[in-house]
């Protein structure tokens, strides 16, 4: 495996200029680290942003299916999980009133589906009844938690 560290305008060049390529490259086992997608602010204040709903809100969790809300949950070596993990994980679905998130990852949902083959806005407003659904899923991983 070869491992390749980008930055947001390589990865932005090779999936709207370069995509055939890129592609190929992953194909052959290529992997890629994209450092700084987001700065270091923005990072910062979307943290801010879960710990608000941490702190507003106990640990849930729902089925997806139309109109379900948007939650977050606690795993912690859950023993029906397929993967045993700790994280503490947010769940943000678009026809919930936190949809505003979606827009500052919406260049992530057009790059993966780009490089689908599908429209970019494909799914983007979709409910699970629709089939694929676009949701922000963000997992905070505890510092001494893994093994």
């Amino acid at each position: 495996m070869m491992i390749h560290t980008i930055t947001r305008k390589d990865l932005l060049d090779l999936v709207y200029r370069r995509k055939e390529e890129f592609l190929a490259s992953i194909r052959r086992s290529y992997a890629y680290i994209v450092r700084s997608y987001y700065g270091r602010e923005k990072v910062l204040a979307f943290n801010e942003f879960l710990k608000k709903i941490r702190h507003a809100s106990e640990p849930s969790w729902y089925p997806c299916l139309d109109g379900c809300p948007d939650y977050h949950r606690i795993n912690d070596e859950y023993p029906k999980s397929y993967v045993r993990a700790r994280m503490h994980s947010y769940y943000f679905h678009r026809w919930n009133p936190n949809r505003g998130v979606f827009q500052d990852f919406k260049e992530v949902f057009e790059i993966k589906n780009v490089l689908s083959g599908t429209d970019k806005d494909a799914h983007y407003d979709n409910v699970p009844s629709d089939g694929v659904i676009s949701r922000v899923v963000s997992h905070q991983y505890p510092r001494g938690g893994g093994t």
